[in-house]
């Protein structure tokens, strides 16, 4: 019987479901982790606690619905988006992930309007906002360059799920 893995990496938790190919769940599970404001408006997660609580809610589902890893034959992972997964040279991440609710980084959502008017967002299809991945990364290299300098990648959170599960 082939079954399918789904993982969905919220705002407030993860969510898996085990499904069949006629779309019959088998197994579903949750796992919830914190939202940090170490100053006002600001909003991180750990992506260390995504993984572990992700690996949790997986082991869940397939004890529930009494399946081996070998029987999954597909993976889809979906989630936040907006958020800013900052690694180092070995995919590590460097600081806690600035999530789409942040709102840090005012001062460069402004003079990115202000230099590029509505063209980068005609560009990408976005607007220009706070918790976005531009305007966070500016304000890394402004208030962290600490971190700045040490950046690798940067990647969403969703797919900090896939690089673990995957490697790649």
């Amino acid at each position: 019987m082939a079954c399918f893995l789904g993982i969905d990496l919220g705002t407030s938790g993860v969510e898996v479901v085990v499904v069949d190919e006629t779309r019959r769940v088998f197994s579903k599970s949750s796992e919830r982790y914190s939202i940090y404001s170490p100053h006002p408006g600001w909003a991180e997660q750990d992506p260390e606690e995504w993984w572990m609580d992700t690996v949790k809610a997986v082991n869940k589902v397939l004890d529930q619905a009494a399946l081996n890893s070998l029987q999954i034959r597909g993976v889809g992972i979906s989630g936040q988006t907006h958020g800013t997964v900052s690694l180092d040279k070995n995919f590590h991440p460097l600081r806690r992930a600035i999530i789409w609710m942040d709102q840090r980084s005012i001062s460069q959502v402004k003079k990115l309007r202000g230099k590029f008017g509505r063209r980068l967002t005609h560009i990408t299809g976005f607007p220009i906002a706070c918790g976005f991945m531009v305007p966070s990364l500016l304000w890394i290299r402004e208030n962290e360059p600490f971190i700045w300098d040490r950046i690798y990648k940067v990647i969403l959170p969703k797919d900090y799920i896939q690089l673990k599960l995957s490697g790649v």
